[in-house]
Parts: C-alpha cells; structure tokens; sequence
C-alpha cells in the first residue's frame, strides 16, 4: 500500500487564495479571505508535499501587500473595493 500524505493545511490555504482572488471586490471578505489563505498556507509549508502551500501562501502574501500599499496611497484600507466607489458615483 501506497503511503500517500496530503497536505490538507496547504491545500486549503491555496483554495482560500484563489476564492480570495475570485472575491476580492466584496468588502472586507477578500482580505479575511487572504489572512486566512496565508495562515494556512505558512502552516502547511512545514508539511510535506509543499507545492500548493508555497503558491498559495506567496498568492496571498502579495495580495496583502499590495492592499496595504494601495490602502495607503488612496486612504482606506478598503481601497480594491467597488463598495467605496459607490459613494463616488451617487
């Protein structure tokens, strides 16, 4: 018999990036989305198999990065969303 690990931790984590991903114009749940996508992902990098945890956990580290740098430029931590251009627009 095979003996087949998974990395349950570091699948996970790259599933939360890439919903991450598909939802970041939703207010505030792409953002948990990524801390949770890179917690998981930085808990599965010390398993094996880590090929998922590493993309999913560099996914979500620039994300964040780049949210916080464009939070900065533009204000509002919320910055990557539709949800404050609504306010612009009415």
């Amino acid at each position: 018999m095979a003996n087949n690990t998974y990395n349950v931790a570091g699948m996970v984590g790259f599933i939360f990036s890439v919903l991450a991903l598909a939802f970041f114009w939703l207010p505030y749940v792409g953002g948990m989305m990524w801390v949770i996508g890179a917690l998981l992902s930085a808990v599965g990098i010390n398993g094996r198999h880590t090929t998922l945890a590493w993309c999913g956990f560099a996914l979500s580290l620039v994300w964040i990065l780049l949210y916080f740098i464009l939070g900065s430029i533009f204000g509002t931590m919320a910055s990557l969303t539709i949800y404050p251009m609504a306010g612009w627009y009415f």
